[in-house]
């Protein structure tokens, strides 16, 4: 069971990537909206209507294989993966008063702050995410066991989905 390379290598390029990158294509579901001095900001700079955590592209490029700042390590027992710029800390908790609040700067009232905009969510927040990478681990351990000589469900003539169900009954996950 030490080698969970190929899980994380699938994780990382086909899982995490694409959801962020959704994320961002879609202003990151249930984002506070620019607050009106960084509107005016944009507007008098050469980036009139982007997105929100769009000034650049630095940001949504650093979670891409290959860009600036981007964090993917892997090993046999290891997956480091993200941004290692410091505004990514800051969007995903939010700063000074809208420090871990998804609402607006109005709804907060006076003083600085920029609300949480998340760009990776937990389980309870985004489970097709984690129920993706449950099943890439799964798949890996299934074919770890195969290696070593086991039969699995899917030798068993059952699809991958009825497999699935099997492996999350026996481990108690929905």
């Amino acid at each position: 069971m030490g080698n969970w390379k190929p899980a994380f290598e699938l994780i990382a390029d086909d899982i995490l990537e694409k959801y962020t990158e959704d994320v961002w294509m879609k202003d990151g579901p249930g984002w506070a909206e620019l607050a009106p001095s960084t509107f005016k900001q944009r507007m008098r700079g050469g980036n009139k209507g982007a997105a929100i955590l769009y000034d650049s592209g630095a940001l949504s490029k650093s979670f891409r294989k290959g860009g600036e700042d981007h964090v993917e390590t892997i090993t046999d027992k290891l997956l480091q993966w993200g941004s290692a710029k410091r505004v990514a800390l800051f969007a995903q908790t939010g700063t000074g008063v809208g420090f871990q609040r998804p609402e607006p700067k109005a709804a907060l009232g006076p003083g600085r702050g920029m609300p949480m905009r998340k760009i990776l969510h937990n389980q309870e927040e985004d489970p097709q995410m984690w129920a993706d990478i449950q099943s890439a681990m799964l798949g890996r351990a299934a074919q770890i066991a195969r290696q070593a000589g086991f039969r699995t469900t899917g030798d068993r003539g059952l699809s991958p989905l009825e497999a699935r169900r099997i492996g999350q009954t026996v481990l108690g996950v929905d």
